[in-house]
């Protein structure tokens, strides 16, 4: 069994980019070889030759158990989380924490992406954080270790990709799964939206009306388990501008005057994923330099994604020597600091960003602040309608000639162009659903769904 999913691994990983769309629409349709992965030959030919783990009669078996589970006196409801920087439920957390009904427990696992050193130093990380905000936390490797410690009632899972779910390979017969992705929904590709657990799961909440219709669509459940709840990040990013829009604490050597810019770079350097639009290896001597020419006149917070670092460890033009001399570069130069984790004040408290990656299309703009989206070539095709209106929010730039112009007319220049055009996206996009947070909404869902 592990000889044949490493087999398939081996095999995907080397096929051209262009397989990659065509043979997710394969997962998408029969969804055969990812319960195979996860569950084994003969689960998979049961799903198809009699739908026993995505059809609809298993959709209503699952929401049956749900009523069954709704008698209880108390929910619990457990969150998996394996890096901070993917943890955007806080506000379902802290709203169920307070519901007399709900329990609600954090569940610490390894991202089985990270290298060693990097598993332990995130566990702490995640403690930390937790324990500092009095969250009921357990550590467990995987979900048999869970269950000797809690009997959750439904389990919410952030990460959409396959690959990433060994902790909880024989989740699906026993266990009611909620899923809330921890980035925004911003591609129509089925790559990322077509993982078993997320088809099986009983609840999968969404963004917006225009998601539901374009996923209903795409996936071969059609949607039936999709709920418009707008998303916690939104309700992460609102309860923000309250305490973080006036503050500086987070800048390191912040002088009144300088302006405060993030760069996030996204992980995708390669062609290897379906996404692949990551500007980091063509511009990124060039932030260095940018960051000291402005050195009088400007902070720079370098904000990778997570998984940047172990990608530029394993290319071969990289390697882990000189990817940690490039971190520690920004973490050291008087002007600049490496940020990771959770970035809510880092947002508010900002005057612009620079980046190119998928979730923070959308989610910056709720700032309401200048912001440059990086394009590598002719751009990512497969954007859905939300991205694409988030777009327009953006001065898009190429190069470091458009990044220091970026820098000058709308950074230090205070021109914003978009203002105007970020507001109405702001209005039109990012409104609560219902006049509910996302939290509400889920918690409502959870308790009254049909």
């Amino acid at each position: 069994m592990e000889f044949a999913r490493k087999l398939i691994h081996l095999i995907t990983s080397r096929m051209p980019i262009s397989c990659h769309k065509k043979l997710s629409f394969f997962y998408a349709k029969h969804a055969c070889v990812t319960i195979f992965r996860t569950k084994g030959l003969w689960c998979a030919l049961s799903e198809i030759f009699f739908h026993k783990y995505i059809g609809k009669n298993a959709h209503q078996k699952r929401k049956k158990k749900l009523d069954e589970i709704r008698k209880k006196k108390i929910i619990t409801v457990v969150f998996q989380v394996w890096t901070l920087a993917k943890w955007k439920c806080d506000s379902v957390y802290k709203t169920m924490a307070k519901h007399p009904r709900f329990q609600p427990v954090i569940w610490i696992t390894d991202d089985p992406s990270s290298l060693p050193h990097e598993k332990i130093a995130m566990k702490k990380k995640m403690e930390d954080f937790f324990s500092k905000s009095d969250y009921l936390c357990y550590y467990a490797e995987n979900r048999k270790a869970l269950y000797q410690k809690i009997n959750p009632d439904i389990i919410f899972i952030q990460e959409p990709y396959e690959c990433n779910y060994d902790a909880v390979r024989n989740i699906l017969d026993d266990d009611l799964l909620g899923f809330v992705c921890y980035y925004v929904s911003n591609s129509i590709s089925k790559s990322g939206h077509t993982h078993f657990l997320l088809l099986s799961s009983v609840f999968r909440f969404v963004e917006n009306q225009a998601v539901h219709n374009e996923l209903s669509k795409l996936l071969c459940n059609k949607g039936r388990n999709l709920i418009v709840i707008g998303h916690p990040v939104f309700d992460y990013l609102r309860e923000g501008r309250c305490y973080y829009q006036d503050t500086n604490n987070r800048w390191k050597n912040y002088k009144r005057g300088k302006k405060k810019l993030i760069w996030a770079p996204h992980w995708t350097i390669t062609n290897e994923s379906f996404y692949s639009n990551s500007t980091f290896l063509s511009i990124c001597d060039d932030m260095i330099r940018i960051a000291k020419k402005f050195a009088d006149k400007l902070l720079i917070a370098f904000k990778p994604h997570p998984n940047l670092y172990r990608t530029l460890c394993a290319h071969p033009d990289w390697g882990q020597e000189r990817t940690d001399e490039y971190y520690k570069q920004w973490a050291t130069m008087p002007n600049t600091q490496v940020e990771e984790g959770e970035y809510r004040e880092l947002f508010w408290s900002s005057d612009a960003l620079i980046h190119d990656c998928g979730s923070f299309i959308i989610e910056y703009p709720m700032v309401n602040k200048p912001c440059m989206y990086l394009q590598r070539g002719e751009g990512y095709s497969d954007f859905n309608e939300f991205a694409k209106a988030a777009l327009n929010c953006y001065t898009i730039g190429k190069d470091a000639e458009d990044i220091e112009k970026f820098i000058i007319e709308q950074v230090i220049g205070k021109l914003d162009p978009k203002k105007e055009v970020r507001s109405d996206f702001i209005e039109q996009y990012l409104s609560p659903v219902g006049g509910k947070t996302a939290a509400e909404n889920i918690i409502e869902s959870i308790l009254t769904f049909k």
